[in-house]
């Protein structure tokens, strides 16, 4: 399927109930129209180090996606309109923070309305139950089991039902495949043309965990060495169901009640708004992911939010000894999880003591680890 093929579908008008007209579209570079330009920013930048711990921002060459509705700003024709104006347009990020995102098609605003973006960053294949391993995103926005029910028979062919499926990479001991991992969404609100590159805010939507191996009493880096650290017994698999933006001040009458719309990009900021649009697959094993193979600095990875299941361990494989530290509790959407594991030296033999503590933007909690 060409993702940039703009159609305006009558799918995504049952948020509406109303019929759109328009002959803007975002491919079309007229005399008038500005090329449309993106910087993407991590919005909790403390929550996204890079492996080298020197940088906070997206790999470069990661990829991500947007999509864009517009509403007219003609008061008397279609005020009360909301209508696509373009799909799944890929965007990779180039070298460097704060680089304009590199696009093989250009999109361009449009000649008069208003438009709003929405942007995915992760690793999908499939949908609900799927367990393809092939990258599927889809060509149009995805919206809930709720809102295709609402939309009439003779278009659902033209809609995509359900959430997206993202999965984290078994292996994050790289910072291609951490990076794949981080599931991120953001959203610019109404604007009209720009003539210069805006900035698209990303927020995580997974839980990051972060595991430190460090020298105790008696050692030193070079009796550390290096060490192979796991996380056993973890659901790897999540459902994405992202929320579109109501348009400023009511613009759409039609939307003011409705639920499956967020009422202000700020409301991306709250957690909790955040995990309300993750669920868990049907089809979702228990899996081993390798963290790192460092000692005495972080070593991270991303999982979904879940609740640890029995079985769940760190296990860290450290001078022909194991040690295995049970995982327990909820994690969350957007916080971080840090366990520092001390390794000392008491005569002859040597000691793991686990300790952990966590991050996150609405506070500090205590997790017991025995």
């Amino acid at each position: 399927m060409n993702k940039y093929i703009v159609k305006t579908l009558t799918a995504m008008m049952a948020l509406t109930l109303t019929a759109c007209s328009s002959d803007d579209d975002g491919l079309s570079a007229g005399s008038s129209q500005q090329e449309i330009r993106l910087i993407p920013v991590i919005q909790e930048a403390a929550t996204r180090v890079l492996q080298t711990g020197t940088d906070i921002a997206l790999v470069p060459g990661d990829k991500f996606y947007v999509w864009a509705d517009q509403r007219d700003i003609n008061v008397d024709d279609y005020k009360y309109c909301r209508e696509t104006y373009f799909d799944e347009w890929e965007l990779a990020v180039q070298n460097g923070v704060n680089q304009i995102a590199y696009a093989e098609e250009p999109m361009y605003y449009p000649k008069m309305n208003l438009v709003q973006f929405y942007a995915i960053h992760g690793n999908f294949s499939g949908t609900g139950s799927s367990v393809s391993s092939t990258d599927d995103v889809k060509s149009h926005f995805p919206v809930s089991q709720a809102q295709y029910a609402a939309i009439p028979i003779n278009d659902k062919s033209d809609a995509d039902v359900g959430p997206l499926l993202h999965n984290v990479e078994t292996d994050q001991s790289t910072a291609a495949n951490y990076s794949k991992s981080d599931l991120l969404y953001g959203i610019i609100p109404e604007m009209a043309t720009s003539e210069t590159a805006i900035p698209l805010n990303f927020h995580h939507m997974l839980s990051k965990i972060v595991v430190k191996l460090k020298k105790g009493d008696g050692l030193t880096s070079a009796n550390l060495g290096t060490a192979t650290i796991q996380l056993l017994g973890v659901k790897s698999r999540v459902l994405f169901t992202p929320k579109k933006l109501k348009f400023e001040n009511g613009a759409v009458a039609a939307e003011a009640s409705d639920a499956t719309l967020l009422s202000s990009v700020y409301d991306l900021e709250t957690l909790a708004v955040r995990a309300g649009m993750l669920s868990e697959p049907s089809y979702n094993p228990t899996t081993t992911i390798l963290i790192g193979t460092s000692v005495d600095q972080e070593e991270v990875c991303i999982l979904p939010p879940q609740t640890f299941v029995e079985g769940a361990i760190i296990k860290v494989i450290w001078s022909g000894k194991e040690l295995t530290v049970p995982l327990t509790g909820t994690i969350r959407s957007g916080m971080k999880y840090t366990y520092e594991i001390t390794v000392n030296h008491v005569g002859v033999n040597y000691g793991f003591t686990p300790t952990v503590s966590i991050w996150s933007d609405s506070g500090t909690e205590d997790i017991d680890v025995q």
